[in-house]
């Protein structure tokens, strides 16, 4: 699905990533078939067409994805505070964008909040603007690691949360 052609937002979050990069000391790495052409050139970003998120997560400061449960539960495990941008709205992405901002990990761009001011102001706040998201998130993971296994604590979090907003279990992502 080449989401950057048919998304109206994503010229106004690739506009927001540009200053980011330039502002010295950022480096972007930007994974997926779908990201422009264009963006695969701009200097301090590596592009990839796919790596395991959970190699590429711990070694980076913040993420910006779509909310898919997997994207999800690798930012936090890796203990990365994140711009969600769920894409689908058929799917659970808005749903773990929820459970990610109610952990105090993330900051979640609804289509209504889509400009380019308001996708800087969250990479800003990702990237060390708002130190209670680089809290929230480093505590999530630590929720998570201390668990036996990981992945029970990651599902029941997840269910709690579900079942708290009244709907039910998670899908995928």
């Amino acid at each position: 699905m080449d989401v950057y052609a048919k998304a109206p937002w994503a010229g106004a979050l690739l506009e927001a990533l540009s200053p980011q990069r330039r502002g010295g000391g950022v480096r972007l790495l930007a994974i997926g078939a779908a990201v422009p052409r264009a963006v695969r050139g701009w200097a301090d970003t590596l592009w990839v067409a796919s790596v395991p998120h959970a190699y590429a997560f711990p070694r980076c400061s913040a993420a910006v994805h779509h909310g898919g449960a997997g994207t999800s539960a690798a930012a936090a495990a890796a203990g990365l505070p994140a711009v969600v941008v769920p894409f689908l709205a058929w799917s659970d992405q808005s749903s773990f964008a929820a459970w990610l901002v109610s952990r105090s990990a993330a900051v979640h761009l609804p289509p209504s909040s889509r400009s380019a001011a308001h996708f800087a102001g969250a990479v800003a706040a990702v990237m060390g603007g708002a130190p209670a998201l680089r809290r929230g998130a480093t505590a999530l993971a630590g929720e998570l690691r201390r668990s036996s296994p990981a992945g029970e604590a990651a599902v029941a979090a997840l269910d709690a949360h579900f079942a708290a907003a009244g709907g039910g279990g998670g899908g995928g992502g």
